[in-house]
């Protein structure tokens, strides 16, 4: 179980930040994690903003490093963990924001490769989708599935990548997550996808 704690803007809209769209802490001492969206406020680059009476709150020190993981919009299920640490937390006392804080982020480590080499900053998408067919044609679909991910990190409008995964998802028998990637591909225009959707037999996805 996620604790997602809901938070309006301060001083005006706030914007997503970059590649990721949120970020979950998970703190030793702390029975659940917490999840917060990432916003981008006047001059705060990349901040969260926490309750005032948040269980976290306390938990959080100027200086201090935590193992967070981040979340890119639409992939909740993926996170990608990164050490990150707190640059300052700022009592906001305007608005509808005046019972909350403002904590800064700066992450400190290059994004993790869970292929084992190389940088994933370097890759694109077309690189993502070879090094997850390659992993699906060696049945390692898990990995497939990460692979396909970063590539709709990078193109969230892809379908090929939406309808790959989701194969890779059917292969683990996860159906759920097999059928919501069938349907992003056929929204986005796949025609293979809106055929296997127009049948009655889209659990049973074909290789790539």
């Amino acid at each position: 179980m996620t604790r997602t704690e809901a938070t309006s803007g301060a001083n005006g809209p706030a914007r997503p930040v970059g590649q990721y769209h949120s970020v979950e802490f998970s703190i030793k001492g702390l029975n659940i994690p917490y999840k917060f969206r990432i916003h981008n406020i006047d001059s705060n680059p990349m901040c969260v903003v926490v309750k005032k009476n948040s269980d976290i709150l306390p938990w959080l020190k100027v200086g201090g490093v935590l193992n967070t993981r981040y979340y890119a919009k639409g992939s909740a299920h993926l996170g990608v963990q990164r050490k990150t640490a707190i640059r300052d937390i700022i009592a906001d006392g305007q608005g509808r924001s005046r019972d909350h804080f403002l904590v800064s982020l700066r992450i400190l480590d290059d994004p993790p490769n869970p292929f084992g080499w190389g940088s994933i900053g370097k890759m694109n998408r077309e690189a993502w989708m070879e090094e997850g067919r390659k992993f699906y044609e060696s049945g390692h679909y898990r990995k497939s599935i990460d692979a396909f991910s970063h590539a709709i990190n990078l193109s969230p409008n892809y379908p090929l990548a939406y309808f790959n995964r989701a194969i890779s998802w059917s292969k683990l028998e996860n159906h759920q997550r097999a059928l919501d990637d069938l349907r992003s591909a056929a929204r986005l225009g796949f025609k293979k996808a809106q055929e296997y959707l127009s049948s009655r037999h889209v659990t049973w996805l074909s290789d790539p």
